[in-house]
C-alpha cells in the first residue's frame, strides 16, 4: 500500500514539472522597444555580418540595410 502512493506521489508530482516546463517554454515575451529607440538605434538582433576598417565598423543587416560606425 505504501509503495503504491510513494508511485502515485511520484507521477503526479512528474506530471507537475511537465506542465511547468512545458508553460516555462512556451511563454514568450513581446518587443518592448519604444518607437524613439527603434528611429534612433540599431537593432543588434538584426546584424547578420560586420566588416571593421581601419577607423571604424560597417554593420550590415537582415534587411539589407547598412550602417557605418566610425570610432
Amino acid at each position: 500500500m505504501k509503495r503504491t502512493l510513494k508511485s502515485i506521489g511520484a507521477i503526479i508530482i512528474m506530471g507537475i514539472m511537465l506542465t511547468c516546463a512545458y508553460l516555462v517554454g512556451t511563454a514568450h515575451t513581446g518587443d518592448t522597444m519604444a518607437e524613439k529607440w527603434k528611429d534612433n538605434y540599431v537593432d543588434m538582433r538584426t546584424v547578420t555580418e560586420f566588416t571593421a576598417v581601419g577607423d571604424g565598423l560597417y554593420l550590415y543587416c537582415n534587411d539589407g540595410s547598412g550602417y557605418y560606425w566610425e570610432l
